[in-house]
């Protein structure tokens, strides 16, 4: 049973971490024309930008026709970068076809949050970078009954499909010296229990 913890109805420390795969990134589409461009110009056709795909949503899901859509806290763009709550560092990627381990360290009490890809740190996130980030916010703290895990209200973000092993979810912020170790051990076992586990392929 998760419940709530830091004095919050909501999980407010956690540790969330994911094994999974996709076949390929989302497609990028054509980049928006510029003001008055011709129809015709060939090098804006061949203009593109990176689109997302959602992978971790906190919020409830609503229906399309509700005036407000909660966007993913985690999304993953054309070209393999993580962006956490807006975010995104672009020094580590999703390599499409390999397996990855995406891990979430979070204290909305402390306002941080520090994601991980394959043990290594990625974005990072606080109240200046988001200010709504705070003890039982919906977008950043995990609801006792329910999350989402690679689902939005918004079917443009839903493109590319994805291969999910394994999920762990810990009701409190794990100490980053662990999470290097979580990289290499659940590889081969779960550092969680005693003894081998399954080997990730």
């Amino acid at each position: 049973e998760v419940k709530g913890n830091l004095g919050g109805t909501r999980l407010n420390a956690y540790t969330l971490t994911m094994e999974f795969k996709f076949e390929e990134l989302p497609k990028r589409k054509a980049a928006p024309k510029a003001k008055g461009e011709a129809e015709s110009d060939a090098k804006q056709a061949q203009l593109t930008v990176p689109t997302e795909r959602a992978i971790i949503n906190l919020n409830r899901i609503l229906t399309p026709d509700q005036e407000e859509m909660p966007e993913a806290l985690v999304s993953i763009d054309s070209d393999g970068a993580i962006r956490l709550g807006g975010v995104q560092d672009r020094r580590v990627r999703i390599t499409p076809k390999k397996w990855h381990f995406l891990t979430l360290v979070a204290d909305c009490k402390e306002k941080t949050i520090q994601s991980f890809v394959d043990g290594i740190k990625s974005t990072a996130i606080d109240a200046k970078s988001q200010p709504s980030l705070k003890l039982d916010s919906g977008g950043f703290s995990v609801s006792p009954d329910r999350f989402y895990l690679f689902a939005s209200p918004r079917t443009e973000n839903m493109d590319c499909e994805v291969d999910v092993k394994r999920v762990w979810l810990y009701s409190e912020k794990k100490d980053e010296s662990l999470i290097g170790l979580m990289n290499e051990e659940f590889m081969g076992r779960d550092p969680w229990k005693v003894g081998p586990g399954a080997p990730a392929k």
